[in-house]
């Protein structure tokens, strides 16, 4: 059960980081997350990210180019019954990273991403069953491919590895409808015996030059050595902030 929920946690933490960098004229990004499952868990995050040889790129691309330093840091809070006892668990990930935004044509940017990853997870109250106490550092490597459709009209691909979680991969596609942009999100995640696959749709607006509002709904199917578990759903919000 710990395992299930942690890992599932985990996946979200990739999906809400996943997302293409708004257009902006520095390269400085913040990004602020809050997300609510039907399993009773709850989810938030900070991502800062800045320039060190950053550029905003041509007209019409989203990522960022050239080199620039992110630090997130996300918090994880979810019920537990070890032993019959009710309880509760949470879960830190903080990550120190560089990333370089590489042009491949006019409409298409490769992002590699690397740095270290560190998670502390703990349940409270200690009982019989319930799991030790984890605290991992490991190494975080990832690659994000953005392809720019029109101005409205993108498609995202991220393939990632954090050594104190799992590897995640997921898809997303927006297409503009007046002022919304909006399109499907697929997403997979594994570590060790667990696996879940995620669908959904996000929804985003921009509701200020350098700022954009994102709503995502989703629907997972897990399952733990080969078994299928409970499906979980999950709405998050998340506010992008470029400067």
């Amino acid at each position: 059960m710990h395992r299930t929920i942690c890992s599932g946690l985990c996946v979200a933490l990739g999906m809400q980081f996943a997302t293409p960098a708004l257009a902006d004229d520095t390269g400085f990004e913040v990004i602020v997350i809050g997300e609510r499952s039907g399993n009773d868990s709850d989810y938030s995050a900070l991502s800062v990210r800045m320039p060190l040889s950053a550029s905003a790129g041509n007209d019409g691309r989203t990522a960022v180019e050239g080199l620039r330093l992110r630090f997130d840091v996300a918090r994880s809070n979810y019920d537990t019954g070890y032993d019959g006892v009710p309880g509760g668990g949470a879960s830190t990930t903080s990550r120190l990273l560089l990333s370089y935004g590489l042009p491949l044509s006019e409409m298409t940017t490769l992002t590699l991403i690397g740095g270290i990853s560190h998670r502390e997870t703990q349940v409270r109250p200690v009982t019989k069953s319930s799991p030790a106490d984890l605290d991992r550092t490991g190494l975080f490597v990832a690659a994000e491919l953005e392809v720019v459709f029109s101005a409205s009209s993108d498609l995202q691909l991220l393939v990632e590895h954090d050594g104190t979680a799992g590897d995640f991969a997921a898809l997303t596609y927006l297409h503009g409808i007046g002022s919304v942009r909006i399109g499907p999100t697929f997403s997979y995640y594994s570590e060790d015996d667990y696996e879940v696959s995620r669908a959904g749709v996000v929804a985003a607006v921009d509701i200020a030059e350098d700022a954009e509002l994102r709503l995502t709904a989703t629907q997972g199917w897990p399952s733990l050595s080969g078994a299928s578990a409970d499906e979980v759903s999950s709405v998050q919000v998340q506010l992008r902030l470029a400067f």
